[in-house]
């Protein structure tokens, strides 16, 4: 035996391990309602002799999950090398980046119908996608496709986020009311739009709700085409709405350098 470790105050559950430049990240997961990374580097060239080598265990991080189940962790390691949790949670999905140490999302399963949650199975890990897979007490089995959320822009009149994702969906939550402080909970109407590309870099949506920008890898912008508006010789990373004298103007920029100004009321 190398070392020993006090790790959690209750059965271990799960151990996963990853290797980075800087050493073996190992995540371990315990009845205790606590996930632990631990950081550890060996000795190579003790290990290559055959002789003892001390092994410097440090714990890194530490996460708490409520009310945990017997459903054991899964951990997917992104193209980023972000290391990315499926954490069992109150019989729901709790996606957790266990790099940054914060809470991403959580997928809402029917525990009425489907029972417990018994374990986890990554399918499928991309740059801005998971595809997952649960295992449940009813027998049943449930497929998840998760997209990461990439762009948000906020129209401050209109009380209103636009979001999309690596599909060609654009979604838009308008909100009743965000003044009224005794709501408990936000009420909003959802709209989505489909766009003509995929890959989007940029949206913009102007304050009044009455234009918006979506400028994607091929350059192309639009939604309900009012104008294309055709100069640069790379991709739009870039664009803001403004007003000056009553007219509406966009400024956009590119990869190419260039920033160009468009008078939209013309």
């Amino acid at each position: 035996m190398t070392s020993a470790e006090n790790a959690h105050n209750n059965c271990i559950l799960q151990l996963k391990s990853f290797a980075f430049d800087s050493g073996i990240i190992l995540v371990s997961q315990g009845r205790d309602s606590y996930i632990h990374q631990w950081l550890f580097n060996f000795n190579e060239s003790n290990i290559l002799k055959n002789t003892d080598s001390e092994v410097n265990l440090k714990a890194c991080r530490s996460v708490s999950v409520q009310n945990f189940s017997f459903c054991r962790m899964e951990i997917m390691r992104r193209p980023s090398n972000e290391l990315i949790g499926l954490l069992p949670e109150e019989n729901n999905i709790l996606i957790f980046n266990l790099t940054s140490n914060e809470r991403v999302d959580v997928i809402l399963t029917n525990e009425k119908t489907n029972g417990s949650l018994m374990c986890l199975i990554p399918l499928k890990v991309e740059s801005h996608s998971i595809l997952l897979a649960s295992g449940h007490e009813s027998g049943s089995i449930s497929v998840y496709c998760y997209n990461f959320l990439l762009l948000m822009s906020i129209a401050s009149l209109g009380n209103a986020i636009v979001t999309t994702s690596v599909d060609n969906i654009l979604y838009m939550l308008q909100f009743s009311d965000l003044t009224d402080d005794s709501k408990t909970e936000l009420e909003y109407e959802k709209y989505n739009c489909k766009l003509p590309s995929h890959g989007v870099n940029h949206v913009c949506v102007n304050s009044d709700l009455k234009m918006m920008t979506v400028s994607s890898w091929d350059c192309s912008r639009s939604l309900r085409l009012k104008k294309t508006l055709s100069l640069h010789r790379d991709s739009i990373y870039c664009s803001i709405f403004f007003q000056n004298a009553e007219r509406d103007f966009l400024a956009v920029s590119s990869k190419d350098g260039l920033i160009s100004l468009w008078d939209l009321t013309k």
